[in-house]
């Protein structure tokens, strides 16, 4: 497996190039529909372009996607010329903010989630079906717009004062967030820095695999976050990722934020947030609370506890806002994926395809700001397309991880803390398939085996050969991610190591995800092995 290097910090890092596509014009994309053929300008040109000839390079995914559309917009329709420009100008803003150094990236990052552009894709997609007769998937089951939603009123807004925004597995499971829908739980507030003043979080650990607090400054970059194992328990309690807390207790923790540049000497339980990541004055920014792995499953929820009280003081040291402990899901949550407004799938490729698959170890598409990701996590990515085979097949050996679902404490030993495996269309964002580590089918050899297809080409008996199944969606292109966390695990330092183009050991090798393209009667007949053969190779 080659490996990608894609620096978080460097938009323009040239990379690999990809060798273009030699195949000839594209038919309708995979699962399209034809409602009627055009031989227009416009329609030719989204041929082209959703079979990699007119293909914009091996560039980032907002560069790229903005590319495509600057390709299509002069050719577009009155019609499809205005949405597609609006959602070309949403992309562009948020690379223009990146780079303007002391400006806020904040409000087009908010863009990229907002209702507006999920009209504003709804509107090109049926654009396109209605002029080239390209609609991928079944039109009737593509996710709901603004318009069209069903979400009872208020179901998405957060119960908990002090904690003003949600994300799981139902709400914003879509670009940009990306996230991982293996029992993660998201909650965020923003802030204002006032200089001197602070912020106490203080609440009972989540019975969960894996938990922070991190604080981002207003360019969405990373600030010094507070993790699970590293958080001092309150007197009298334990930190169960240290030791198994006495049966009946309930641990606890207290940790603060301070507006100020950092001391020489930090306190304990304590991150410094008067300046952004790179030195300046920090004007405020977004809290991000995160759970991966509840011990109570993947449905939202908060692990078994209320959110953690907030306290925000004043320079001299007052109480200016008090937020108490908040239980965020009081009742079930009764409201499904399919309710939720959402993007459609757009016949439009995604970047870094190619024949021969790479790892690429972004967790930002590249973006010179973090754009809110957790900074615990080694993330790998493997980018792949329906114009290069039927199946996507991935291979790797299973880092051990505690099984907390099952009573293990969050204090045995294994290889790291745990890992998850997702699929996303990068540009839709949603998560079609999320696996943790235990819900993977794993072999006694203990490698795992991933099959991505779509419903139509899934092998038959992919459970009797021990393999997982990937549900590839109604797309073009698509893409695997996995976060192994925590990055301060010895074993994910050597493969983030590896992943960041340095020295691939003996030990770590096995652990770099495979992947290859295949088809359906060559996996039935031999699995991965015949997959690997088929592809040159060594199984």
């Amino acid at each position: 497996m080659r490996l990608q290097k894609t620096s978080a910090g460097l938009a323009a890092l040239a990379l690999a190039s990809l060798s273009a596509p030699s195949s000839p014009a594209m038919a309708d994309p995979p699962q399209a529909t034809a409602a009627k053929t055009d031989s227009g300008a416009f329609c030719a040109a989204l041929k082209r372009i959703g079979a990699g000839q007119d293909e914009p390079g091996d560039v980032p995914p907002f560069e790229h996607l903005t590319k495509i559309l600057e390709l299509l917009i002069p050719k577009a329709s009155d019609a499809l010329r205005g949405p597609l420009t609006e959602m070309h100008d949403t992309f562009a803003a948020v690379s223009t903010a990146s780079a303007k150094g002391p400006a806020s990236v904040l409000p087009a990052f908010a863009a990229l989630g907002s209702p507006k552009l999920i009209d504003v894709e709804h509107r090109i997609a049926k654009g396109i079906q209605a002029e080239c007769g390209i609609a991928l998937g079944d039109p009737a089951k593509w996710p709901k717009d603004t318009v069209h939603g069903t979400v009872p009123a208020g179901a998405d807004k957060p119960i908990c004062p002090g904690w003003t925004s949600q994300t799981n597995e139902v709400f914003n499971n879509r670009f940009p967030f990306t996230i991982d829908t293996s029992g993660a739980n998201y909650w965020g507030f923003n802030y204002k820095v006032v200089p001197g003043g602070s912020i106490d979080i203080a609440g009972p650990y989540p019975k969960s695999r894996y938990f922070s607090i991190l604080p981002n400054d207003m360019h969405t970059d990373n600030l010094h976050q507070l993790t699970d194992v590293h958080i001092d328990p309150d007197a009298g309690s334990t930190n169960p990722w240290r030791a198994e807390p006495p049966a009946g207790s309930a641990p606890r923790y207290t940790v603060h934020y301070v507006f100020s540049p950092p001391p020489q000497t930090p306190a304990p339980n304590t991150s410094y947030i008067g300046l952004t990541k790179h030195g300046e004055p920090n004007a405020g920014g977004i809290f991000v609370y995160r759970i991966y792995g509840s011990d109570l499953g993947d449905q939202p929820n908060s692990a078994g506890v209320p959110l953690p009280a907030v306290t925000i003081r004043g320079p001299d040291g007052q109480v200016a806002q008090h937020f108490d402990e908040c239980q965020p899901y009081p009742k079930p949550l009764a409201v499904s994926f399919a309710d939720v407004p959402n993007f459609p799938p757009l016949p439009f490729p995604g970047s870094y395809v190619d024949k021969q698959p790479k790892l690429s170890n972004s967790s930002n598409y590249n973006l010179p700001v973090d754009l809110l990701a957790n900074p615990d996590v080694q993330y790998a990515s493997l980018f792949f397309g329906h114009r290069y085979g039927e199946l996507f097949v991935i291979h790797a050996k299973a880092l051990t991880t505690p099984d907390t679902r099952r009573g293990e404490p969050r204090s045995k030993p294994t290889d790291t803390e745990g890992w998850t495996m997702c699929n996303y269309n990068v540009l839709a964002g949603i998560a079609m398939t999320c696996l943790m580590d235990h819900d993977l089918t794993v072999g006694r050899d203990g490698f795992y085996t991933a099959v991505v297809s779509t419903a139509e080409s899934r092998p038959r008996a992919i459970a009797a050969k021990g393999a997982n199944w990937f549900d590839w969606g109604p797309y073009l292109d698509n893409q695997v991610v996995w976060r192994f966390f925590p990055r301060d695990n010895p074993k994910i330092k050597a493969l983030t190591a590896a992943l960041s183009g340095g020295p691939v050991t003996a030990e770590i090798e096995p652990y770099l995800p495979r992947g290859v393209y295949c088809d359906k009667a060559t996996f039935e007949a031999g699995g991965w092995r015949a997959c690997a053969e088929r592809a040159g190779l060594k199984p």
